[in-house]
């Protein structure tokens, strides 16, 4: 992963600053160097321009065009760097149980909050999010994410 946009000391004024709290999960995170992105980057260019294919030795890039499922993606090879946001779980149908089982706490959940997860877990339970912060108050954010009314 990526985490240079999370590390910056300078944010845009259309980022709210997060902790990376993947951690707490199964999943074992490898971060990439910056250095090392940058380098193999320039290498992939040239060796583009020379007409060989680099994506065995450095990566290609994929950028998200947009919020909607992209099928095309299942038909890249080679190694890639990903950037985007893949909400769909149609990228993600295939890999079901190995994600619930990467996504769940390393340490066991304690007292209320596992009672809680039990009556949720069993019972017809519904999760509504609302996030309004930045998606109201950050003109840039609001115009690309969509803001509803509080009606």
């Amino acid at each position: 992963m990526d985490l240079s946009f999370l590390n910056k000391k300078n944010y845009s004024v259309n980022f709210t600053k997060r902790s990376f709290e993947l951690l707490a999960f199964k999943v074992n995170i490898k971060t990439i160097n910056l250095f090392f992105l940058r380098f193999f980057s320039i290498l992939s260019s040239i060796f583009l321009k020379f007409g060989f294919n680099s994506t065995y030795f450095f990566f290609n890039k994929y950028y998200e065009r947009n919020l909607s499922f992209d099928p095309s993606l299942a038909f890249l090879k080679g190694n890639l760097y990903l950037n985007g946001y893949f909400q769909s779980e149609k990228y993600f149908i295939n890999y079901r149980s190995d994600l619930l089982n990467l996504l769940s706490f390393k340490i066991p959940l304690e007292d209320e909050n596992s009672r809680f997860s039990n009556f949720i877990c069993q019972n017809n339970s519904v999760s509504n999010h609302v996030r309004r912060g930045d998606y109201v108050s950050i003109k840039e954010v609001s115009e690309f994410h969509g803001v509803l009314p509080l009606s």
